[in-house]
């Protein structure tokens, strides 16, 4: 069981700045250890009878086994009750009724405790059923948010709050009507603008109710952005930047791993595979024109640019799926690339991230001794032990809040994601805060495809979050203890 003095210098810096501001964010890169700060913090301030029974909100597997986890793994948090509020209606129910230091609740289950703590939210099927019967009067009724009637919280943390960074959500809806009933408010992410500034303003709402940024959306984008010339999304304006930098720097906290982190190197490298002549034609005819011959008797095609755009990642990786979701191979290019890195990584296990069901059907088919990253934390453990050669997980569903550093070094894209929020936050699963190795990140990237674009993209991305987070930085001094 970990020590208290075993909490470093910066971590202690960031538990007197959660203390000072009872509204603020935590923007730290993964592994640094903010849970750990956050359950030092909030421990004694119930131990100083600031602060009573505390909600801590998170992604299902870190509410599952990463907060109870954290808990148990420090001397001084070992003794405070917590609660993970999960199972059947009936059971949840019960398990709110817990007079415990701390709640962990799944982030999905947001609009679910409004209702339960006394407030409203929609429901969908009613909504319809009372259209379908004539009832409008009802429907309008049951489409209202309204605020809960009781609040036993004193304190809400939200674990990744780049999950409600969109303000049209039901779970940003419902954490709204919560977020001011509450004394403290803390919001957590190593990623808080990973698609660009324009995902700040849903978070920082919940701190200060849009004051700095904005009372809506609408205030946020006229006053600093422009729309894409495309006429989807929005672009921050240059000198806009620094603006938003200073007027949200006091309520954050930001930590990079580069600054604090006693870690061994990441390093990248594209592994570059060439079609054969065949399917490099089919590929930049289907590119062009949008039409792809299944086999002699079925053609697919495809007009809407977003399904264009995941049918070529589907083609870099080997499947397309067709209209009724069956399955077309054309080339096992990355399969052929993926089973080259294993023999020349001897033996060693490789954490392998896959976009589609077909590409992990094949990669089980092809490596015997792969298994796939499941719910059950038995998985976890295993591979920090080195019991799993090769193990399969998706990145929206791995990305966040799993320890994965003491099981291997090796981290390979089979197909690359377009959101660097999980890209960042699943090669941080093996690069973190007990991790001995060069860590190398692998990405097989078939020349000449959309696999290179994005990439170029997740690097455009990149640079905006890091301005970000490198001009917040600079207030750490502040608070840090001489």
């Amino acid at each position: 069981m970990r020590q208290r003095k075993e909490l470093r210098p910066y971590q202690r810096a960031a538990i007197e700045f959660v203390k000072r501001t009872k509204r603020c964010g935590l923007f730290i890169d993964p592994g640094l250890g903010k849970t750990a700060i956050t359950t030092t913090t909030f421990c004694d301030l119930i131990d100083d009878l600031e602060c009573g029974m505390t909600l801590i909100v998170a992604p299902p597997r870190v509410a599952k086994k990463t907060w109870p986890d954290e808990f148990t793994a420090w001397a001084h948090t070992y003794g405070k009750t917590f609660v993970h509020i999960t199972g059947s209606i009936a059971k949840r129910r019960r398990l709110l009724r817990r007079r415990v230091c701390f709640h962990v609740i799944s982030i999905d289950m947001l609009p679910w405790l409004l209702k339960e703590l006394g407030g409203h939210a929609p429901n969908a099927r009613l909504i319809k059923q009372y259209l379908e019967e004539g009832e409008e009067d009802k429907a309008v009724e049951e489409n209202k948010w309204l605020p809960p009637k009781r609040m036993p919280y004193d304190a809400i943390i939200i674990d990744e709050s780049s999950k409600v960074k969109t303000h049209s959500t039901s779970r940003w809806k419902a954490l709204r009507l919560m977020a001011f009933r509450v004394q403290r408010f803390v919001l957590l992410t190593g990623t808080p603008a990973a698609n660009g500034m324009h995902d700040l303003w849903a978070q920082l709402y919940l701190l200060d109710r849009g004051a700095r940024l904005g009372h809506t959306i609408t205030a946020f984008r006229n006053r600093w952005f422009k729309e894409n010339y495309n006429g989807h999304g929005y672009r921050v304006e240059k000198h806009a930047v620094s603006i938003i930098e200073e007027k949200i720097a006091d309520i954050v906290f930001t930590l990079r791993e580069e600054d604090y982190a006693d870690l061994p190197p990441r390093m990248y490298n594209n592994i570059v595979l060439q079609f054969d002549e065949a399917t490099a034609k089919k590929y930049k005819e289907f590119e062009r024109s949008y039409l792809l011959e299944l086999n002699s008797e079925k053609n697919l095609l495809v007009r809407d640019g977003a399904a264009i755009s995941n049918k070529l990642q589907q083609l870099a990786n080997g499947v397309v799926y067709d209209e009724k979701k069956e399955e077309h191979a054309f080339h096992s290019v990355k399969l052929d690339g993926l089973a080259d890195l294993v023999d020349e990584v001897q033996g060693q296990p490789v954490l392998v991230a896959y976009q589609f069901k077909s590409d992990a059907k094949r990669i089980l088919a092809r490596f015997k001794k792969a298994e796939m990253f499941t719910d059950d934390p038995h998985v976890q453990d295993r591979w920090n032990r080195g019991e799993i050669e090769m193990l399969l997980v998706h990145p929206k569903s791995a990305a966040h809040g799993l320890n994965l550093q003491f099981g291997g070094n090796v981290a390979v894209w089979y197909g690359t994601t377009w959101s660097l929020e999980e890209y960042i936050q699943l090669n941080k699963r093996l690069h973190r805060s007990g991790q001995t190795k060069t860590v190398m990140i692998h990405h097989l990237v078939v020349e000449g495809t959309i696999d290179e674009d994005t990439l170029a993209a997740l690097g455009s991305k990149n640079d905006m979050q890091e301005s970000l987070l490198n001009a917040l930085k600079k207030r750490i001094q502040k608070y840090a203890k001489t």
